[in-house]
């Protein structure tokens, strides 16, 4: 509950002491590059387990503004979790289409985003390794709060439909993920 609450004030100081000190941009103008991620990382420790619970996720992303605020681009998503000896993993390599709406604040800008690719879900057990392959749909929202005019913090919230095949024996189905972010996006622009 801390956690979530510190994260919270963050994001509300963040809104609301930069965003109007922030820089005009061109930075979603064509022939635009953009270079960002997220990357979270949580351990927790119970005291009725023997074994600490480690949650990581990294996930770059490359873009580029092929018209004026429409970029199309790539991402790819990695993230586990550890249990003592078991553990899950997931990769998704996703390509990516992003809509940056056109406002009279062009420090603080909205966007949407849709994309799919290629999902991999693996599973480390005492019994055994289990792999699962399929392809992934995603859709979400987002902001752009630029410092200046190559930096933005960039908060976003995006659905994640994945469907798996099995692994020989065992069929994984589908999964479902909201997928809660705050990143910092770099713009090189030319």
């Amino acid at each position: 509950m801390f956690r979530w609450t510190m994260l919270c004030l963050l994001a509300a100081v963040i809104c609301v002491v930069a965003v109007p000190a922030m820089a005009q941009t061109d930075a979603t103008t064509t022939g635009n590059y953009l270079i960002g991620g997220t990357m979270s990382w949580n351990s927790t420790d119970n005291e009725n387990a023997t074994d600490r619970v480690n949650n990581w996720t990294v996930a770059p992303r490359v873009m580029y503004f092929w018209m004026e605020n429409l970029a199309f681009g790539a991402e790819v998503g990695f993230s586990g979790n550890s249990f003592g000896d078991t553990g899950t993993s997931a990769q998704r390599y996703f390509a990516v289409a992003e809509y940056v709406f056109p406002m009279s604040n062009s420090n603080f800008r909205f966007f949407s985003e849709a994309g799919g690719g290629f999902s991999r879900m693996t599973a480390s057990e005492t019994a055994g390794d289990l792999a699962f392959n399929g392809w992934g749909l995603t859709a979400g929202i987002g902001a752009y709060m630029f410092l200046n005019d190559h930096v933005a913090i960039t908060p976003a919230v995006s659905y994640i439909y994945e469907n798996m095949g099995d692994d020989g024996g065992i069929s994984m189905g589908t999964n479902q993920t909201i997928f809660l972010r705050i990143g910092v996006s770099g713009f090189m622009l030319p």
